[in-house]
């Protein structure tokens, strides 16, 4: 939903006011440092809790000492982002509009709007590890519609200002907040005390907590250097059209991360029940399917990206200033998103260091690269780092993770799960670039887009055996039931 309604933010609010939305997004990506390992590792806890390896009275109270854990570092953060907001405003964004007081104020709204945030995530990182999913994704369908909508409402009927937005933006944390704490603990089974806060239950998780959480801080750092040096080195406008350009291609991640979602819980529980041929058989379905998904609708913006943003926007300029940072972009996150599994399998076992090491010579790397080519070359030389960081990710990170981790299954992974059905929907959708480089009507841009991808997901799906074979028994399935109930 957030998606869908960004055109309808840039028309009321401008390219610049988005661009301050962009900061926002990039803050909050900030803020998950303060996490410090948690929230994955209660997801990972709650779901080895479904698998039998904690009690009802453990699990409540490490969700409790969290809780109030976060609670404290929230709020003082909170508080520094406030006071600092005044020199954000003047010394660290350039704006061409904006007054300083008006992002001043923005910034004060957005330091509450972050630590709400942050509490969203505790609670579906819970819900998720209980494997909830259906019922997850029914309220998370539900809160976002209303988020956004609402979100137009005010713009279109109350004030069109940014204040006005990030002020909606908080008062509807709030109600999610508490719509998902109410959703957690009755989701949990009934505990024969009250949950409490208990040292022990944070001691017993410190070690993974703690390689998560130098895990969580040196991908967010590279996720965000980016986006923190371009708020930095371009106005606000430059900056807002980047900002359009990765969230279009982070919207594949609008598919790799409900397939994580899915998958993660049910990988800690068949480790923990010492299931490893049902966990490989897991591994593969899960990987498979992110390739097929991932890759048909990634292929799809390399090249039909403008098409895609001028359906979207209906903005001729906006297509044109953005279409090459996206096609870079969505193949920098294709690669990012078949990494996802490798690295959740790297969780499942507890082993948080890989991604440590393979972080630390990232930054090592990408950061002198960032104030060398950001300056130079704006927001596409960062868009190519990215694309180059996540093509050495696929040989290095895999290539440590299959040596320790079910090594038999490493050219499987490599050539089953991610070569053949990237390959296939790349080839596919190039095709229709070929036959139809210039759809003219937007009719024409809807059939073409339209049916590249469903050829692409058809043809990916044929050579990923996993998914083909799952297609296959529901299909079947569907069949049989149509012909008993006929």
């Amino acid at each position: 939903m957030g998606l869908i309604f960004v055109p309808v933010y840039i028309k009321y609010l401008g390219i610049e006011s988005y661009g301050l939305i962009g900061f926002f997004a990039s803050m909050q990506a900030w803020f998950a440092l303060l996490d410090m390992g948690m929230t994955p590792t209660l997801g990972r806890e709650i779901a080895r809790f479904t698998g039998g390896s904690r009690s009802v009275e453990s699990i409540r109270d490490l969700l409790r000492s969290i809780e109030i854990i976060t609670l404290v570092i929230v709020s003082i953060l909170a508080l520094i982002i406030y006071l600092s907001a005044d020199w954000l405003s003047s010394s660290w964004l350039t704006s061409t509009k904006a007054s300083s007081k008006t992002i001043s104020e923005s910034i004060k709204i957005i330091s509450v709007v972050i630590g709400l945030r942050f509490f969203e995530g505790i609670y579906r990182s819970a819900i998720l590890g209980l494997q909830k999913h259906v019922l997850f994704n029914i309220v998370n369908s539900i809160l976002a519609t209303i988020r956004s909508v609402g979100a137009i409402c005010i713009l279109a009927f109350v004030s069109a200002t940014i204040q006005s937005f990030f002020i909606w933006q908080g008062v509807f944390s709030l109600i999610t907040v508490l719509t998902l704490f109410s959703l957690t603990y009755t989701s949990i089974p009934e505990s024969t005390r009250a949950a409490k806060f208990s040292l022990n239950e944070l001691l017993l998780i410190r070690k993974f907590a703690g390689g998560m959480s130098l895990n969580v801080f040196l991908a967010i750092a590279l996720m965000n250097i980016d986006k923190t040096l371009l708020s930095k080195f371009l106005t606000l406008t430059d900056f807002g059209y980047y900002t359009l350009s990765s969230t279009v291609a982070a919207g594949l991640y609008m598919i790799v991360m409900p397939t994580e979602q899915a998958f993660y819980p049910k990988f800690c529980e068949l480790h923990a029940k010492g299931d490893l041929d049902e966990l490989k058989v897991t591994f593969h379905k899960a990987a498979q399917t992110i390739s097929v998904l991932v890759g048909s609708a990634g292929f799809l913006l390399i090249f039909f990206g403008e098409s895609i943003v001028h359906l979207w926007t209906q903005n001729v300029e906006l297509a044109k200033q953005t279409s090459y940072i996206i096609s870079v972009l969505a193949m920098a996150n294709i690669i990012s998103g078949t990494l996802l599994m490798v690295h959740i399998l790297q969780l499942t076992y507890g082993w948080t260091m890989i991604s440590v090491y393979v972080n630390i010579v990232n930054l090592i790397l990408v950061i002198p690269a960032m104030f060398w080519i950001v300056p130079k070359y704006g927001a596409l030389g960062a868009a190519y780092i990215w694309l180059a960081l996540n093509l050495g990710g696929i040989i290095v990170s895999v290539h440590f993770t299959f040596r320790k981790i079910i090594s038999s299954e490493k050219w499987k992974w490599y050539w089953q799960d991610v070569f053949l059905p990237l390959f296939i929907a790349g080839l596919v959708i190039g095709i229709f670039k070929f036959l139809f480089p210039e759809p003219h009507t937007n009719l024409a841009r809807i059939l073409v887009i339209s049916f590249a991808l469903i050829f692409a997901l058809f043809f990916s799906s044929l050579v990923a055996s996993q998914v083909r074979l799952f297609l296959k028994l529901n299909i079947r399935k569907y069949l049989l039931a149509r012909k008993g109930l006929a």
